[in-house]
């Protein structure tokens, strides 16, 4: 998993698996890359590379067919928290984000060690804001074909509670997806795995 230490926003280098999603499903607590052209326009937190040498162009675009590349100026590195059929909300009483799976009639809190600064910011369908969502209220509902996504840096993502106001309440297509973020290779001494936190497994199946 990504420790508090080193929150999405500070990654630089990941190495993506772009085939993974056409053999399965994305899973909840994984960490996705994915194109925002489309869904939430251009990309805040990772400005365009500035201007190069051809060749300095050449090695971009050949790092980035293998998905070691930096993220373009419309791509986002966010972790899955609700797959379709979900509904998402915070908060509990205690700040946790809550998933509510299709055909289950509660929803499970979420324990997320793992995010850094978290904002605890009230959200659900009805909007957000603790006196529109106090806890209980009924979570975003994610559409078919859709993901909710956030960042682990809570305070500085701007995710899909900043998107809210959009006709599909912040939810991404999977289609934009462009594959599973699994190692960070940049910098080296951060190098490590990225695995799925342990709060999404057999939770939320």
């Amino acid at each position: 998993m990504v420790p508090s230490s080193l929150p999405l926003a500070e990654i630089r280098r990941v190495l993506v698996n772009k085939v993974l999603y056409d053999l399965r499903d994305i899973r909840r607590g994984e960490i996705v890359v994915f194109h925002g052209e489309g869904s939430w326009g251009a990309n805040a937190e990772a400005p365009p590379a500035p201007p190069g040498n051809p060749l300095e162009g050449l090695l971009r675009r050949a790092a980035r067919a293998v998905g070691a590349a930096p993220p373009g100026d419309k791509d986002y590195v966010k972790r899955v928290i609700g797959v379709p059929g979900d509904r998402v909300a915070c908060c509990t009483p205690d700040g946790s984000i809550t998933v509510q799976p299709a055909g289950t009639d509660r929803p499970i809190g979420l324990d997320e060690p793992y995010v850094d600064e978290d904002d605890s910011q009230p959200f659900c369908a009805a909007g957000t804001g603790s006196a529109t969502c106090p806890p209980g209220a009924e979570g975003v509902l994610v559409p078919d074909g859709r993901l909710w996504v956030m960042g682990d840096h809570r305070s500085a993502s701007a995710d899909s509670r900043a998107h809210l106001d959009n006709p599909d309440q912040g939810t991404i297509p999977q289609n934009k997806v462009i594959g599973h973020a699994f190692v960070i290779v940049w910098p080296p001494s951060r190098a490590r795995v990225l695995t799925v936190p342990e709060t999404f497994d057999d939770k939320t199946s």
